[in-house]
């Protein structure tokens, strides 16, 4: 009998074949992967930038607060914000230092305090860490301080909007 030699069978023979495209296919589907999640971040922070400025738009109004209540009353109106998380606050201008993002949010640094009560609005339940990916806006607007002897004062202030996931 006579050996057939190379002949590894159907499928060893085609091996040297089948490699490169076995390579392609997880190029492809590990391309086609990686570009499915960088879309789905970049829409996950589309959203949260949209959020962020419809939270602002309901608070800001008129860009003009007549008192404490009126933020209360504006506050309590947010709904709908899905699954992230929020704090607003009102902060005093001009500022004498940089706002760090972390004290604000976790300690209350630098939010306007009006008859003992601190002007801020959150549905956070957590703290954030430093490493903690926020978005942060800053938005002018006037404020009317009652606390002056004469009973009417506007004053320039920011509202901080802080969001993360």
């Amino acid at each position: 009998m006579k050996k057939e030699r190379g002949f590894i069978g159907p499928i060893g023979d085609d091996l040297p074949s089948l490699i490169p495209i076995l390579f392609a296919l997880v190029i492809f589907f590990a391309s086609f992967t990686s570009t499915f999640q960088r879309l789905d971040k970049g829409t996950r922070e589309f959203s949260n930038a949209i959020s962020l400025l419809e939270i602002s738009d309901r608070l800001r109004g008129d860009r003009y607060m007549n008192n404490a209540e009126e933020f209360k009353e504006l506050c309590n109106g947010i709904t709908n914000v899905g699954s992230i998380y929020y704090k607003v606050g009102i902060v005093k201008l001009p500022m004498n230092e940089s706002l760090d993002i972390v004290k604000f949010v976790n300690e209350n640094q630098g939010v306007l305090v009006v008859d003992g009560e601190i002007m801020q609005c959150t549905n956070m339940d957590q703290k954030i860490r430093t490493d903690t990916k926020v978005l942060v806006r800053k938005f002018p607007f006037a404020f009317q301080d009652s606390t002056v002897h004469s009973g009417f004062a506007i004053r320039p202030m920011l509202l901080v909007v802080v969001l993360w996931d």
